[in-house]
């Protein structure tokens, strides 16, 4: 069972839901905002559009009839010269022209604003079979409209259409010229529909784009709500631990001393003197045992304090001979082995055979904690195996005890802050999770790594990875 670790609170639910709500709020207001803008630049198109249509005279259109011969009309010049007017005023405008329509239904071309040499340009009477509905109705109905996007030979537009009836004063003339069987005259003007469109995204992304910045303010404020909530979580189980880690040793501490302090020791026959001198002497090496115990609690949350808050001395990186290292760290878990009768088995590289670069105190240190952890979940009687694999960049170091194992759910939480593991319903070991995570922190500083491997009820592998500077075979 993992216990003392920062509990989650429903503040990932809270902005999950929060930020959904907020997205779709944001899509509805730009899906409202493209349609009220498109709506809105449609009607302005076709009034633009309208506007040309009012200022063109139609009797213009008499002269005209709709073939190649009107290209050299002065009425065909002066209708040419008010569509390039239109067009060069008007930037966003790709193309005015005037349709008109045959006895036999076909669209054809009077003039439009290219100029004679532009491969765009349409002569008078070219046909445009591209014509859609929409065109085709404007000389039934007489109204003006909007279509698109529509796609041409020239390419995909916008397209306002503004009908010109020819007035009834000219409807005379108008019926002697040849092939027209329409007095409605057709006034359009087009638009890049690519440009059109990127005009209204551009205005209906704003309310997603607000809708991100204030999802991202809420992650910002969860986040640092939530890393205040674990600090808060790490310090209370850092307070809970510690206070039952230190209460222990200290109960101990006390009722020893009350034992020597006790007026039944002081009043000690002579036969028992012997006893007596055995019994505090006992006491006196729980109590320094104990002690021990406390100040390993306090060095190991002092040490983790200063190495997080960058306060700690810098390394004193020097190139180490792997076996000096791990034999003295054995030798600052040697007592703790020896008084729980837990035999460590170590095989080690030989002298000089694998050199790595580090500084010695915390490496050793750092190997200590790791068996010191193998030591404390181990039983009595039981082995701790130290055992290393050299390779031609890295060495291995596993520390292996065949205690009760640590859970596969278990192996992401080692090495936190205050994580403190139940090994079994009946048995678990002291300490206040620091070791590891210490150890976890010095290892990163040689730019190596702890790994953990294990299953229920068959013991645990800590797996150590530095970077070798030299080797021998070994």
């Amino acid at each position: 069972m993992l216990i003392s670790q920062p509990k989650k609170t429903a503040s990932g639910k809270i902005f999950f839901l929060t930020s959904t709500c907020v997205l779709a709020l944001g899509v509805v207001a730009s899906v409202l905002v493209f349609n009220t803008v498109n709506k809105d630049k449609r009607e302005v198109l076709v009034q633009r559009a309208e506007s040309v249509s009012v200022s063109i005279d139609p009797s213009i259109f008499q002269k005209l009839t709709g073939g190649e011969k009107d290209i050299n009309l002065p009425e065909y010049k002066k209708l040419k010269s008010i569509f390039k007017s239109v067009a060069t005023v008007n930037s966003d405008v790709r193309f005015v022209y005037a349709f008109g329509k045959r006895a036999d239904g076909t669209i054809y071309f009077y003039a439009d604003s290219e100029d004679p040499s532009s491969q765009d340009f349409s002569p008078p009477g070219q046909e445009y079979p591209e014509a859609s509905d929409v065109l085709t109705s404007s000389f039934e109905n007489g109204k003006a409209s909007i279509e698109g996007p529509v796609t041409d030979r020239w390419g995909n537009w916008i397209s306002a259409l503004s009908p010109l009836k020819v007035s009834e004063a000219t409807s005379t003339a108008f019926t002697n010229v040849s092939n027209l069987s329409s007095k409605m005259v057709v006034i359009g003007m087009d638009i890049d529909a690519k440009n059109y469109i990127a005009d209204i995204v551009a205005y209906s992304v704003a309310p997603i784009g607000m809708s991100f910045t204030v999802i991202l303010f809420l992650y910002v404020n969860f986040r640092v709500r939530r890393k205040n909530d674990e600090i808060t979580a790490t310090k209370l189980s850092f307070v809970e631990l510690a206070s039952h880690e230190l209460r222990s040793p200290l109960s101990g501490i006390r009722w020893a001393l009350e034992s020597l302090l006790s007026p039944v020791n002081s009043t000690q026959g002579e036969a028992n003197t012997i006893s007596s001198l055995q019994n505090e002497k006992r006491l006196l090496a729980d109590v320094y045992d104990r002690s021990n115990v406390m100040m390993t609690t306090l060095n190991n949350v002092a040490d983790v304090v200063a190495l997080e808050s960058g306060t700690a001395d810098a390394l004193d990186l020097v190139s180490l001979d792997l076996r000096d290292v791990l034999e003295e760290s054995i030798s600052k878990v040697q007592q703790e082995s020896i008084k729980k009768s837990i035999r460590i088995d170590a095989s080690l590289p030989p002298a000089g055979s694998v050199t790595i670069e580090g500084d010695k105190e915390h490496l050793s240190r750092a190997y200590s904690e790791l068996i010191r952890n193998a030591i404390s979940f181990s039983k009595i009687g039981d082995t701790v195996y130290v055992r290393c694999d050299a390779h031609n960049d890295f060495v291995i170091v596993d520390i292996i005890d065949s205690g009760i194992g640590i859970h596969p759910e278990e192996v992401m939480a080692a090495g936190k802050k205050f994580t403190l593991f139940h090994r079994s319903n009946s048995y678990s070991a002291g300490g206040i999770g620091l070791g590891i995570h210490l150890a976890q922190k010095i290892f990163k500083m040689h730019n190596g790594k702890i790994l953990f491997s294990a299953g229920k009820s068959q013991g645990t592998v800590v797996h150590t990875r530095l970077p070798v500077v030299g080797r021998v075979s070994l």
